[in-house]
C-alpha cells in the first residue's frame, strides 16, 4: 500500500469561524489522498479554553501551539512551528490564509523539501484599508511574506486577479478551486414544509416572536459587507425579524440605534448545527457586500432550500449570476425588499438545475478533485 503524503493544515481560528470551520471541511475534502494534520495556532481571541477541543475537532488529527495573540505570535509563534514540522516532517505545509504568511519562511527554512501553499480568500484586509495603521501592520509584517510560498490556491478568479496584482504573484503555480461545500451537513430538509412549520418555536426560543418573516446574514463586522443596507431593510420592514450572525460593534450598535430598530437580532459564536437551523428557517438569505472573495454563506443557504439574494458585485456575481437575483448598486435597499415580496408572493423560484450545477461545482469531491491534482501537481516542480 503507498504512504499517502503528509499535508498539514495551520489555521489560527476556531471551528465557529469561517475558517475554522474551512479547516475541518479540508481536512474532509483531502482525507482520501493525503494524511491531513490541522495545527491550531491558537490566542485567546479565538480559543479562549487553550486545551478545549470543540465537538466539531472529534476525529480529526490535530495538534496545536498558543501565544497570547498574534501579534506576540508574530515572534512566539516561530519556534514551536518550527519544532512541530520537525516532529511531523510534512510533504505540504498549507495555511489557510495569507494573514499567517509571516510563517511561510519558517516553514521553507524548517522543511526545505516541503511545499508551501497558501490559500488566498481577498485581499481586503490588505487594499481596502491603506491608512489603517492596523491593516498596514498586517499587510507588510503577517501577509506579505505569503508570496514567498511554493503556490496559491484561490477561491475565484476575482480573488486570483486581485491577489496576483497586490502580491505580484502572476504566473506562479495556482489553482482556482472554490470553497468546498459540506452537504451532508448543508442540505435541503427533505419535507421542507413540516420543518418550516416548526419555525415559530425555533425562533420563540429564541426571543423573536411576533414577526411575519425572518430575513437572515451571516457577515463579518466590516465596512465591505454593507450592514448599514441590511439594517435599513429592516427599518422599512418592522413586522419582520432581521437576524444578523457575527459580531456585534459599538459601530453597528450606533447604526442600529439612530434607527430606532426593534425588529434586528444578533448572535455569535454558533456552532454549525446551529447555523443550519438559522439557515432553513429563514425566508430569505441577504449578502449585500460591496466586495466578497467569495460568500460561502450564500452557498451554503442555496444547499439548504432558503432564497438567496447578494449584491452585484466582485466574486457575487462570479459565483451566483443567474443561480439567485443580484442587486444593483450593492446598497440598493429597495432592490433587496423587492425580493422580498417576491418570497411573500410565492413568485420566487430557484432554477433546479442551475443550482444543481452550482452545488456540484463546489461539492466536497469537485473540489478535492481540484485542490489534490494541484498539489500533486507542485509536487512534482
Amino acid at each position: 500500500m503507498v504512504q499517502k503524503k503528509k499535508i498539514v493544515i495551520v489555521c489560527d481560528k476556531n471551528t465557529r469561524t469561517s475558517f475554522g470551520r474551512l479547516a475541518l471541511d479540508l481536512e474532509r475534502t483531502l482525507f482520501a489522498d493525503f494524511d491531513v494534520l490541522i495545527l491550531w495556532i491558537k490566542t485567546p481571541k479565538y480559543f479562549p479554553e487553550n486545551n478545549g477541543i470543540s465537538p466539531e475537532e472529534r476525529g480529526i488529527k490535530s495538534e496545536s501551539i498558543w501565544a497570547d495573540s498574534l501579534l506576540s505570535g508574530f515572534y512566539k509563534f516561530r519556534a514551536p512551528f518550527a519544532e512541530f514540522l520537525q516532529k511531523s516532517n510534512p510533504t505540504i505545509v498549507f495555511f489557510i490564509r495569507p494573514e499567517i504568511g509571516f510563517l511561510v519562511p519558517v516553514a521553507k527554512r524548517t522543511c526545505p523539501n516541503a511545499k508551501t501553499v497558501v490559500l488566498v480568500h481577498d485581499t481586503f484586509a490588505e487594499t481596502l484599508y491603506p491608512f489603517n495603521p492596523k491593516y498596514k501592520l498586517i499587510s507588510w509584517l503577517y501577509a506579505a511574506p505569503s508570496a514567498k510560498a511554493d503556490g496559491f490556491v484561490y477561491n475565484s478568479n476575482y480573488s486570483k486577479g486581485e491577489a496576483e496584482k497586490y502580491y505580484k504573484i502572476a504566473g506562479r503555480p495556482n489553482a482556482v478551486v472554490g470553497l468546498p461545500l459540506n452537504s451532508l451537513f448543508y442540505n435541503l430538509q427533505p419535507d421542507r414544509m413540516i420543518y418550516r412549520a416548526k419555525r415559530e418555536s425555533f425562533c420563540a426560543d429564541l426571543g423573536i416572536r411576533g414577526f411575519r418573516a425572518l430575513v437572515l446574514n451571516v457577515s463579518l463586522p466590516e465596512s465591505r459587507k454593507n450592514i448599514g443596507t441590511f439594517l435599513k431593510m429592516a427599518e422599512k420592514r418592522p413586522n419582520v425579524a432581521f437576524v444578523r450572525i457575527g459580531k456585534m460593534t459599538s459601530r453597528i450598535r450606533r447604526e442600529m440605534e439612530a434607527l430606532d430598530l426593534h425588529n434586528v437580532f444578533h448572535f455569535s459564536n454558533l456552532a454549525a448545527p446551529m447555523l443550519r437551523e438559522f439557515y432553513r428557517h429563514a425566508d430569505l438569505f441577504v449578502m449585500p457586500s460591496f466586495f466578497e472573495g467569495f460568500g460561502l454563506p450564500p452557498l451554503e443557504a442555496i444547499a439548504c432550500g432558503t432564497p438567496v439574494v447578494c449584491a452585484d458585485t466582485t466574486a457575487l456575481k462570479e459565483i451566483f449570476a443567474g443561480v439567485c437575483p443580484l442587486v444593483s448598486p450593492a446598497d440598493n435597499v429597495d432592490g433587496y425588499l423587492a425580493v422580498l415580496d417576491e418570497v411573500f408572493s410565492g413568485k420566487y423560484e430557484y432554477d433546479r438545475e442551475k443550482v444543481a450545477k452550482l452545488l456540484e461545482k463546489y461539492s466536497l469531491k469537485t473540489v478535492a478533485d481540484k485542490l489534490s491534482a494541484f498539489l500533486y501537481s507542485i509536487l512534482d516542480r
